[in-house]
């Protein structure tokens, strides 16, 4: 680790967060500033957003006897919840300081993949995700199946002792836990068997339906019992194979799309022989020096998602119109909550392509200029269920610019630079916003395209040229 302790940490709170704030850059060592990561994560609150009434006065049986009107009722309030849930925890990525926290549920929130359309079953799994985010693997696996949102997404309720539905089962070890090729096919069919009458009450709590359980025997890894799920949750950590899963989503993730098996069965043993403890792992990764090696510095594409979010805390936007928030979700076919499919979102430079490129270069512009993303045209990008219904904007279909009413706050920004020469902001700004330097060349190119009338516009223009570089599309 030759590189300045700069450059180290701008890598660990892009990786372990969305981006560094100057006083993370201020760091002492590189020990320190791993500590406060975790010791700013200590707590965590959970989103209170959703009104719980509608599904503690009713069950799924009242809902169905709903008039029309309290259907439409109920729809649009669902609806309002699970904006406020998305930009709640946008703010939250943007502006916590328990960073690393939000980033450990944002990759729980991939690796569990699943979703749901009512908004309380949303809130309750990703408060499942943010509350063991650095806790025990073993619990959060246990609750998190065992939530509304996964049951429902993996069709437990038609999974009955007369016959089986698989989904629950397979997708628990292929994408949950051990991943393909670990298991068989009648280890997926007894696991079936074994989780049948698992279902969750209208107000997202857990119950097992004992009329619905098999309660035979099940021969699962060789074993035979009167297995239930709970005890096929027990044999899959039971096996080492579990930890190395985990572990190497966990590296395509924080370290390189192309994961280094050495590395990644060094973090299996730290896992599994801390019966999953995931701030162990976690601490490891941090402070292993191949972390911050060079093959594994700006090699990452950031998601769309990381793009926004670590735009918004370089110039800590406020958005007055938040719908925008959603229209660029879909814009860019990754929406919160609602990733699209068992497998998760898109990885690395799948997100890249030759139109996806330039709309990504434009993003800063846009923000800045308070405009709004320019959208495909109707049908081109979609995303379907829960919020395939949000707008009938024509001027947006059309592909028209309007206004998204945001603010930046140069503030902040102008205090941090308010001791860097004027002749050196530029450069001050490609090492604070870039993985790695530019060629001396890309660097007189961007200099004669910058306002330079007075220093505000030298500092803004510098800023908003590097975020608009395909450069900063990596971290």
């Amino acid at each position: 680790m030759s590189l300045p302790l700069p450059r180290l940490l701008w890598h660990l709170h892009w990786r372990a967060g969305f981006g560094p704030d100057e006083a993370q850059l201020q760091a002492g060592s590189l020990e320190a500033a791993v500590d406060k990561l975790f010791s700013d994560a200590a707590t965590w609150q959970p989103f209170q957003l959703v009104d719980e009434t509608p599904y503690q006065n009713n069950t799924a049986k009242d809902f169905k006897k709903f008039s029309p009107e309290q259907k439409q009722s109920f729809k649009l309030s669902n609806l309002s919840e699970l904006f406020q849930l998305t930009y709640a925890w946008i703010d939250r990525m943007g502006q916590s300081e328990q960073a690393l926290r939000e980033r450990m549920t944002w990759f729980w929130h991939n690796h569990f993949s699943s979703h749901s359309r009512l908004s309380l079953y949303v809130q309750q799994h990703n408060n499942l995700l943010r509350k063991h985010a650095l806790g025990s693997y073993r619990d959060m696996l246990r609750e998190v199946v065992k939530g509304a949102t996964v049951l429902d997404f993996l069709n437990a309720n038609k999974n009955v002792k007369a016959h089986p539905n698989e989904n629950l089962g397979r997708e628990l070890m292929e994408i949950f836990t051990l991943g393909r090729g670990q298991y068989t096919e009648d280890d997926v069919k007894n696991a079936a068997r074994a989780l049948t009458g698992w279902r969750y009450t209208f107000d997202g709590q857990f119950f097992t339906d004992d009329k619905t359980h098999d309660e035979g025997d099940k021969t699962f890894f060789g074993k035979t019992g009167n297995f239930n799920g709970d005890d096929i949750l027990d044999a899959i950590l039971a096996r080492r194979d579990t930890a190395v899963h985990v572990c190497r989503r966990l590296y395509r993730h924080f370290v390189n799309d192309q994961p280094d098996e050495t590395r990644v069965q060094e973090l299996a043993t730290v896992f599994f022989d801390s019966s999953y403890d995931i701030t162990k792992l976690m601490r490891h990764l941090l402070l292993a020096p191949w972390f911050y090696g060079e093959p594994n510095r700006g090699s990452r594409v950031k998601s769309p998602i990381e793009l926004l979010i670590g735009l918004n805390r370089t110039f800590h936007i406020t958005y007055n119109k938040k719908i925008s928030l959603i229209r660029y979700q879909k814009l860019f076919a990754q929406v919160l909550f609602y990733p699209p499919n068992i497998g998760g979102w898109p990885k690395g430079m799948q997100w890249i392509d030759s139109s996806s490129l330039l709309l990504r270069l434009k993003i800063p512009e846009y923000l800045f200029l308070a405009e709004e993303f320019r959208q495909l045209p109707k049908g081109e990008l979609s995303t379907e269920g829960t919020f395939q219904e949000l707008d009938n904007d024509n001027e947006a279909v059309k592909g028209q610019v309007k206004n998204l009413g945001t603010q930046f706050d140069w503030a902040p920004i102008e205090q941090i630079y308010s001791q860097v020469p004027e002749l050196n902001l530029l450069l001050t700004a490609i090492d604070r916003t870039l993985a790695s330097p530019l060629d001396p060349r890309m660097i007189a190119a961007i200099q004669k395209h910058l306002d330079t009338s007075n220093r505000t516009q030298h500092l803004h223009t510098a800023l908003l040229r590097c975020c608009g570089l395909p450069e900063y599309q990596f971290c």
